[in-house]
């Protein structure tokens, strides 16, 4: 993605196979969110790049540089895979990436963006990057 960074959906498949199997090997955290802004396709193309380049400028805040973002298969929806991430952190990370992105609204108007978002981890339940993703979904609710 030009504006925000995110890889694309086929990278991160391959990604995640990687980073689970190294989880599993060497026992470390991952944690897996996905973010949602909800009704982004009902805005302007506008104000969907003024989205984008302010949730890109939010996650270069909030994000280390092992994080990796990828674009989801739906637009407006983005996920974050945390290598070294115990669930609280990646809440803690979640939590003010949409307090963050529910404050950007759009066109300029000062009214919430709304946002939803899930995490997951990897553990002995959820052990591969079908049952992350899946998790975080199911884990999803609006929050912004």
């Amino acid at each position: 993605d030009d504006i925000t960074g995110a890889y694309t959906a086929n990278y991160m498949s391959s990604r995640m196979t990687e980073e689970c199997a190294r989880a599993r090997r060497y026992k470390t955290d991952l944690s897996f969110i996905v973010l949602d802004i909800l009704g982004y396709v009902d805005y302007s193309e506008d104000e969907q790049r003024e989205i984008l380049t302010s949730l890109s400028q939010a996650l270069k805040q909030l994000l280390r540089n092992i994080d990796l973002l990828f674009s989801g298969d739906e637009p407006g929806r983005y996920f974050i895979l945390m290598p070294n991430t115990p669930l609280v952190g990646a809440k803690v990370v979640g939590g003010k990436i949409v307090q963050l992105v529910g404050n950007l609204g759009a066109g300029g108007e000062n009214v919430a963006l709304p946002v939803a978002m899930g995490v997951s981890a990897y553990s002995e339940d959820v052990n591969s990057p079908e049952l992350l993703v899946s998790t975080a979904l199911s884990d999803r609710g609006a929050q912004g």
